[in-house]
């Protein structure tokens, strides 16, 4: 893959995150990233000793102890673990609807605090699966108890 592309992506991937962080409260507890790509958010999150982070992706891009390589929907779906918090930045596009809709009812299924989805297409149904919205211009929508 091209560096220059690398490049231009992490830098991408990192404004995401902070700016999605910004929206939250201070996280702690039980995190999982479904899809984390190189880790991004694990590596912003664990600078606070209040947080644990899982991340699940079927490429493994770096080494980590907190990194399951395998298919995101199949890890949501058969875990019995509850996370206080879920991530699901940019997997959902990827996804056929019918992975879609049981990736997200296995995710609201599993959450104790809060599921935290980004998608490039807003406009698709399974977003009506969510209670409050609090950023759609930058398809932000958080499903929080």
């Amino acid at each position: 893959m091209d560096i220059q592309l690398i490049l231009k992506n992490r830098s991408y991937y990192k404004k995401r995150i902070t700016f999605i962080l910004e929206e939250l409260p201070r996280i702690t507890g039980i995190v999982l990233d479904l899809g984390c790509g190189e880790m991004i958010l694990a590596d912003k999150l664990q600078l606070n000793e209040n947080v644990e982070v899982l991340g699940i992706d079927e490429q493994r891009f770096k080494e980590s102890n907190f990194f399951i390589q395998g298919d995101a929907v199949q890890y949501i779906s058969s875990t019995t673990r509850r996370f206080d918090y879920i991530f699901c930045l940019g997997l959902i596009d990827h996804l056929n609807p019918i992975d879609r809709e049981s990736c997200i009812n296995s995710c609201l299924e599993k959450i104790n605090t809060c599921l935290i989805v980004n998608a490039a297409n807003s406009d698709n149904i399974f977003f009506k699966l969510f209670k409050k919205t609090i950023y759609k211009e930058n398809e932000l929508f958080l499903n929080c108890k």
